[in-house]
């Protein structure tokens, strides 16, 4: 990931339209997303919140592709 910091702020933005939309199917996957751009910064904490959050939804949402998305996030960084 080139600029972590912008891509948290198009994850914020997809965020917000989701929740001005009532549209959730990508909510998970946006966090991941985040997650992602956390460990770019090299802060696994807030990565991990973040692929928290992001299983979380997956789980409400009843999606095993996105949990299994966020599983293989969450394997990267406990395997370094």
């Amino acid at each position: 990931m080139g600029r972590p910091e912008d891509a948290r702020a198009v994850v914020a933005e997809g965020l917000k339209e989701s929740r001005q939309t009532g549209q959730a199917f990508a909510v998970s996957e946006l966090h991941r997303l985040e997650g992602d751009s956390w460990v770019a910064d090299g802060n696994d904490g807030r990565a991990e919140t973040c692929y928290g959050q992001a299983l979380g939804v997956a789980r409400l949402q009843r999606s095993p592709a996105f949990e299994q998305r966020v599983g293989l996030s969450l394997a990267r960084i406990s395997s370094r």
